[in-house]
């Protein structure tokens, strides 16, 4: 069994915080999960959870840098029912490993599978010390990204989410 990774879910919305903390918990028991409702990253975590709308204020963006600037191994993924272009942009261009549509069924199928990834390559990195492999798949998650933010931006309705072009998840 894995070492024990610390997350943290940023969400306003305790329901939501709380049904996300068991989704992870009972998927990967290896996961210690903490919960805050205020955009706080502080602490030693492994894994972010974020939400982007804090009372009317989009935040997934800023979030995401603070915690790429102190801690440039973590996976972030954004959870949020509100994601637009200019958000994915930016989650994107400060190294978001990934966001969903947390009322998507699907798309939480898909960020379990990058949460899963990560954890079986930080097994892999603790095993082998120069990280390469794990540094290789970020890049990876990353193109993706990249192609998915191409694609919204073809989209003339500047939603992420519009009926037409929903995405099932990006990562």
């Amino acid at each position: 069994m894995a070492d024990k990774l610390n997350a943290l879910i940023i969400d306003d919305d305790i329901d939501a915080a709380e049904w996300l903390s068991y989704v992870l918990r009972s998927r990967f028991p290896q996961l210690e999960v903490t919960i805050r409702l205020t955009p706080n990253i502080a602490g030693p975590f492994d894994l972010y959870f974020v939400d982007n709308d804090f009372h009317g204020t989009c935040l997934a963006g800023e979030l995401a840098c603070a915690i790429r600037a102190v801690n440039p191994r973590a996976l972030i993924v954004a959870v949020s029912a509100r994601l637009d272009i200019g958000t994915l942009k930016r989650l994107v261009n400060v190294g978001c490993d990934g966001a969903c549509d947390k009322s998507d069924p699907t798309d939480v199928s898909r960020m379990q599978s990058i949460v899963a990834a990560y954890i079986e390559r930080t097994d892999e990195e603790r095993r082998q010390p120069n990280g390469q492999g794990f540094f290789g798949a970020i890049r990876s998650i990353r193109g993706l990204l990249k192609e998915w933010n191409q694609r919204l931006e073809t989209n003339p309705n500047g939603v992420a989410y519009a009926a037409q072009s929903r995405p099932a998840m990006i990562g």
